[in-house]
């Protein structure tokens, strides 16, 4: 069995920290009814912002263990399957304790939870729900995405002898992302929207472009991390293509109905561009003063179920009477870390120990 390398990045657990944080502290600005509504798009465009680096993390750290899956010829079916059941483990135990959560805090008993139970909630339509467990729209992205790029690779593998003999693993995995980019990208630009938001940002087929890109940018840094000013390049692709995304979307918030569908494609590219650049930037940060690796990993490991959890407690908290922005700020970032410490320790540490190994 070959054991998974501790090729561990400190600063990509630094920037899974800011990205949760980020998004939470946003929510809660929103859920603020002391907050005027240009603060309020503020935080919208923020929390998107956070979203997005979601997304491109995942690509950058998922899309490499598509080397474990082709690592046996042998073997390959198995260790597809093992991809899959290494994202159940990881994903499925703290998503289904936290939508349990959801439907008796909300005593929500429709039919509807079915579609959340199947993770297509939000699978090639707006999401069932606008007021329900709204962050698992992104969840479902990424369970989408676990299965596509597995099947996809081994298709091509398997099925392409040329793959087999000629190309090397690497390049096999950025074609396999790079195809699922320009298919999402060209599905995008075939399509008609009202609400790009429900109908394109947040539906999970027409986002599997974002992870992709994160997996893009993977094989870059791996190929070219050690040339001359690649870094420098980063914070300028940074840099530029947030610059302009963030511009695009205050546009987008503010004027939506005079902003057009590729236009509106375009910002969420860039973001991609900026959240897999912003990957890479982190990826070079070994440490901070003389806080530990391990202390960033502690956090990190909290970053999911604080995503997962923040809003419901977010509600959780109001309801209890707390009001003042500081106050919610404090009461719900201190709820939701403690939240999150049950979810990590007794919920996903025993079957994060259990998942098998890739042959």
């Amino acid at each position: 069995m070959v054991k998974i390398e501790n090729n561990h990045y400190v600063g990509l657990d630094i920037l899974r920290i800011i990205s949760a944080l980020i998004v939470l502290f946003s929510h809660i600005v929103i859920s603020n009814n002391s907050i005027d509504e240009n603060q309020k798009i503020n935080a919208y465009i923020i929390a998107s912002i956070g979203v997005e680096i979601f997304f491109c993390l995942s690509g950058f750290l998922i899309c490499r263990q598509g080397f474990f899956v082709l690592n046996n010829k042998d073997k390959i079916i198995y260790n597809f399957f093992c991809f899959i059941a290494r994202r159940i483990m990881r994903t499925w135990p703290a998503y289904f304790f936290v939508l349990l959560c959801f439907v008796v805090f909300y005593k929500n008993y429709t039919s509807e939870i079915i579609s959340y139970m199947l993770f297509i909630q939000n699978l090639y339509y707006p999401l069932v729900s606008s007021n329900f467990f709204e962050v698992s729209w992104s969840i479902t992205v990424e369970e989408i995405f676990y299965v596509v790029f597995p099947l996809i690779l081994v298709i091509t593998y398997k099925s392409i002898p040329y793959a087999q003999n000629r190309i090397k693993k690497d390049k096999l995995i950025l074609m396999v992302c790079i195809f699922i980019v320009l298919t999402i990208l060209t599905t995008k630009s075939l399509m008609y929207s009202e609400d790009w938001g429900a109908e394109v940002r947040r539906v999970a087929i027409f986002r599997l472009d974002a992870i992709a890109i994160g997996g893009v940018f993977y094989y870059i840094f791996k190929k070219y991390k050690n040339i001359n000013y690649f870094y420098i390049l980063n914070y300028l692709v940074f840099f530029l293509s947030f610059s302009l995304a963030f511009l695009l979307l205050d546009s987008i918030a503010n004027i939506d109905k005079n902003i057009s569908l590729p236009i509106k494609n375009l910002t969420l590219f860039l973001l991609s561009l900026s959240g897999a650049s912003l990957v890479i930037i982190f990826s070079q940060v070994k440490e901070i003063y003389c806080l530990k690796r391990n202390f960033f990993l502690f956090l990190a490991n909290l970053a999911y179920p604080i995503y997962l959890s923040h809003t419901l407690i977010i509600d959780l908290v109001k309801r209890l009477g707390v009001e003042g922005l500081v106050w919610q700020l404090f009461f719900v970032t201190l709820t939701v870390l403690l939240v999150s410490l049950g979810i990590r320790h007794i919920i996903e540490k025993p079957i994060i120990k259990k998942r098998p190994n890739y042959a």
